[in-house]
């Protein structure tokens, strides 16, 4: 049933080159699909099924509802369903592990995967296959346990009816306040700025794990090649749509995480075998969940028509020959965009841990930098000067050899030259290029630098403040401009 509506739509023919539009006239919409109740999206081949179709066919529309419910659900908030609503299925399966051998006689069944893998391990010198893998000496043993277990193990298929909430009536879904992932809306009056960054997909993309691929940019090819653990990518510049750049760098990622000292998949040998399809869909799949997660629609830098209609070719006659090879497939790229993602053990994944440290606000204006408090170096001589708000004392009259005693003019006894317009001390924000936000509070009273060298304190008879150390006022980088 799933195999057929997969080759079913595959088997429809696309104009891509003309049907990818702009990223400006993008309509509103939901590209990840969520269970209602739990607020989780769903996984894997799931994911692929309810979620947006536009992976593989752009003229299909976003979801109006990210939001999926049974109908035991919909009656159990007293909500009902509109008439002629479809249901879509959520697929689950249990695994049985099973292996017989005839000489010598071997044979398991069961559900336990921890039983079948003791059982396994005890008998490898015994089951033919491992003897044949071991012999060959070209991998780990517990690469050929892992090859040998995913071979003998069979899903049993099961499902159940969901309807999607655009088909729901009586039901707030709350939509207003959606805070997952997958929400795409209409970028307008952005035009001349379409080649921005994108700060959720390049965190993703900084969040690789360690060692993560060399990742370089240059040329007009985009691959990844293991013998060099190198990701190579166009300019951002070349792409005729910044959706099209990040897409395809997903599509690369997912193709490291293929390697030996990762996920260690089996590649192909040449274009169109196999396991070249099975490859190239697991790349595909996993650049459509992290496009996804960055909530931007999936696009191919690969459009040509002629590459399309090749690989789609090949993908659709592995996939009518085998009919588990979509499930295998996406099952695979679900555990590659696990592992670049690296979620915690409260399901945060790492990218959104950057998105939060002040370096990357700054490097992608995330948070407009606070200012510098404002300071006024007064006149020489201004009217104003005779309205101080601190009338001084006879006690505080300034001495006879103060230039502007002679004049008559009253000083108070403790001369501030700067006016910071805050009623609170201001916190100094001093910020060094590369390095996180720390403030900075500045000493108490400094006698400051004026913009044509010190001013000097004008003398004060004042016995208590005798031979008390001049401060020196608190210096540092001034942000720098991007």
């Amino acid at each position: 049933m799933i195999t057929d509506k997969v080759i079913e739509m595959l088997e429809e023919n696309v104009t891509w080159e003309k049907e990818w539009g702009s990223l400006y006239d993008q309509k509103e919409g939901y590209l990840v699909a969520y269970n209602f109740d739990s607020k989780k999206s769903y996984r894997g081949i799931n994911a692929f099924l309810l979620g947006s179709f536009a992976i593989y066919n752009p003229k299909l529309p976003l979801l109006e509802n990210p939001y999926y419910l049974t109908f035991n659900q919909i009656e159990a908030r007293k909500g009902r369903l509109k008439k002629d609503s479809k249901a879509k299925r959520v697929v689950y399966f249990t695994k049985l592990y099973t292996y017989r051998q005839d000489d010598p006689k071997l044979e398991i069944g069961t559900y336990d995967l921890k039983k079948f893998t003791d059982f396994v391990v005890k008998h490898r010198h015994e089951i033919a296959e491992i003897k044949e893998m071991i012999g060959k000496g070209k991998r780990s043993m517990e690469y050929i346990l892992a090859r040998f277990i995913e071979k003998y193990t069979l899903p049993i298929l099961k499902y159940y009816n969901v309807f999607n909430g655009a088909d729901v009536e009586g039901i707030d879904f709350k939509l207003d306040s959606f805070d997952g992932k997958g929400y795409v809306a209409p970028k307008k009056g952005r035009k001349g700025k379409k080649h921005e960054p994108i700060p959720v997909a390049e965190a993703i993309i900084e969040s690789y794990p360690k060692p993560a691929p060399a990742m370089k940019h240059g040329g007009d090819r985009a691959f990844y090649r293991e013998i060099d653990d190198l990701v190579q990518m166009p300019e951002l510049a070349q792409f005729k749509y910044v959706q099209a750049y990040y897409t395809t760098f997903f599509h690369e990622l997912i193709h490291s995480t293929g390697a030996r000292k990762r996920l260690d998949r089996e590649k192909g040998r040449k274009f169109g075998d196999k396991q070249y399809a099975f490859e190239e869909l697991i790349a595909e799949l996993g650049a459509s969940f992290l496009s996804a997660e960055a909530g931007i629609l999936h696009y191919t830098f690969r459009n040509s028509v002629a590459y399309i209609k090749s690989w789609r070719k090949n993908l659709l006659a592995q996939i009518k020959k085998d009919n588990k090879f979509f499930f295998r497939a996406a099952s695979q790229a679900q555990r590659a965009v696990d592992y670049m993602l690296g979620r915690d053990k409260n399901n945060i994944p790492a990218y959104e841990k950057r998105m939060r440290t002040a370096a990357f606000k700054k490097k992608y204006k995330l948070v407009t930098e606070k200012k510098k408090p404002v300071t006024r170096t007064p006149k020489k001589k201004t009217s104003k000067a005779k309205k101080t708000p601190n009338k001084p004392t006879k006690k505080d009259k300034p001495t006879e050899k103060s230039p502007k005693a002679k004049k008559g003019l009253a000083i108070p006894m403790q001369v501030t030259i700067p006016v910071v317009i805050e009623e609170k001390e201001p916190v100094l924000q001093v910020v060094m290029p590369g390095t996180p936000e720390q403030p900075i509070t500045p000493e108490p009273e400094p006698v400051p630098e004026t913009s044509t060298g010190s001013h000097p304190a004008l003398p004060v008879k004042r016995k208590e403040n005798q031979g008390m150390r001049k401060e020196k006022p608190q210096k540092g980088y001034c942000p720098r401009q991007i």
